[in-house]
């Protein structure tokens, strides 16, 4: 298991450059620039996470902005740490008013590209819970709420949104990330809370097969390659979810795990 003090420290420096590189560009247009999700909810895996970030700007970018954007995340994004960094740049006010089509801005396998992505309140309720400052206030003193009610509305939307694509992916990468992140929507549920991809499916493995339960854990370690996951596997964790209420609950369901192999 990851050291995730030390590991988090030895990012900060390369991250803190970059985070400065991005405040030249943007001057007085930078909110805050901040690092979220697995590495700072002690999650992260070095074989298989992404590092997320989300840069917190005030209006919208030109095109001077983005061009000067593009040229420093393609520099950063041809390092080891670089490469691995995956988000949004967003207008403050699109935030607090949970209108987020003020996305103007997104980052994928360290390159950065205008227009929008998809971000929501899981991602907001991260960053207030989860997320380092490397530029600017701390997430949470820029009065962005999120409720649980919200919260459990938004990962129920991604479950309803995901399932048809449940019942017919065949490639690995996507049904593995279909499979991973319902179990995280239905522990959301379940609790009202953020989860982690391992205590996601700790707390919910029954719904799946153990060999599946054991090649997944085996993937995430480095020990076991790519291997077959069933669509009906994937599905019955999102119907499980589906038939949750939004106040946790199980309402009368009885699925049983399938084989998902």
């Amino acid at each position: 298991m990851p050291d995730y003090v030390n590991l988090l420290e030895s990012m900060r420096e390369p991250l803190t450059t970059f985070a400065s590189g991005v405040q030249d560009v943007l001057g007085e247009n930078l909110v805050g620039f901040y690092v979220t999700g697995s590495l700072l909810m002690g999650s992260w895996n070095p074989l298989r996470s992404d590092i997320d970030i989300c840069v917190v700007i005030h209006t919208a970018l030109s095109e001077k902005e983005v061009h000067a954007l593009q040229v420093q995340h393609d520099r950063f994004g041809a390092t080891p740490v670089g490469e691995k960094l995956e988000g949004e740049y967003v207008t403050l006010s699109s935030l607090l008013s949970k209108d987020y089509t003020g996305i103007v801005g997104t980052v994928s396998a360290g390159r950065f590209a205008p227009g929008a992505n998809q971000i929501s309140h899981d991602n907001l309720a991260c960053l207030n819970e989860y997320s380092l400052a490397l530029i600017g206030p701390d997430f949470p003193e820029l009065g962005v709420t999120v409720s649980p009610q919200e919260l459990r509305a938004a990962v129920r939307g991604m479950l309803e949104e995901d399932r048809r694509e449940g019942e017919t992916e065949t490639d690995f990468s996507k049904t593995l990330y279909l499979l991973v992140n319902s179990l995280r929507p239905v522990h959301t549920l379940q609790t009202g809370t953020l989860s982690t991809k391992p205590a996601a499916l700790e707390a919910n493995q029954d719904l799946i097969d153990p060999l599946l339960r054991e090649r997944l854990l085996a993937y995430y370690q480095g020990e076991q390659g790519e291997f077959a996951i069933s669509n009906s596997a994937i599905t019955t964790v999102m119907d499980f979810g589906l038939k949750l209420r939004l106040d946790g609950q199980a309402a009368q369901i009885q699925i049983k795990a399938n084989d998902g192999v």
